[in-house]
């Protein structure tokens, strides 16, 4: 229970309270435990018998989140290409499958 509090704290910046009002003050935890959940089911279920199944949520942000990218906007659609020289990119590239797999 001590390493997910430490990754709540350290990896998804979740004890800074830095605005001035009271009331937005409760929005960043909230947000934070969001992120954290999000990032716990991108281990389970995307990175799942790769390289990264067992990672920190730091690792996995700074491995995944944190790529160099070229995003590309139409009418109908965002497309996102990566360097295929990215260290990265097999690791992407199996979340990416196993997120388009029906069934994860």
């Amino acid at each position: 229970m001590e390493n997910h509090l430490k990754e709540h704290q350290l990896d998804l910046f979740g004890e800074k309270l830095s605005c001035g009002g009271f009331a937005a003050n409760p929005l960043r935890p909230w947000l934070c435990a969001l992120a954290y959940t999000l990032m716990e089911r991108l281990r389970a279920i995307a990175l799942k018998g790769g390289e990264l199944a067992r990672a920190t949520l730091r690792i996995i942000r700074l491995k995944i989140l944190k790529l160099a990218a070229r995003a590309e906007t139409t009418v109908r659609r965002i497309r996102v290409r990566l360097a295929g020289a990215s260290a990265a990119f097999a690791v992407f590239a199996h979340a990416h499958g196993r997120l388009r797999r029906p069934g994860g």
